[in-house]
């Protein structure tokens, strides 16, 4: 049996599979969160409200733009770059 973990974060949701950590880096080589802020090649900026993590499928994100466009399960964190991360709280 496969658990299921699901918990809103910063307005977003984050689905993972329990013990499985997703490591689809960013092109600057950080591994996604959710609230983060990032930027694609031609410099559009948005805010990663989603990670979907499948025992089958890569990891997914999605993906609200600020100029209001809302892109839904991006399959490659590699053609986006982190410009901002919110701290991290415990």
């Amino acid at each position: 049996m496969i658990a299921y973990r699901h918990s809103p974060t910063r307005g977003g949701d984050k689905i993972a599979i329990l013990g499985i950590q997703h490591g689809m880096p960013y092109a600057s080589g950080e591994i996604p969160e959710v609230g983060d802020r990032i930027s694609d090649e031609t410099g559009r900026v948005g805010t990663v409200t989603r990670i979907i993590v499948g025992p089958r499928s890569p990891t997914e994100l999605t993906i609200r733009w600020d100029d209001g466009v809302v892109g839904i399960r991006y399959p490659v964190a590699e053609d986006f770059t982190l410009s901002s991360r919110a701290a991290q709280q415990e």
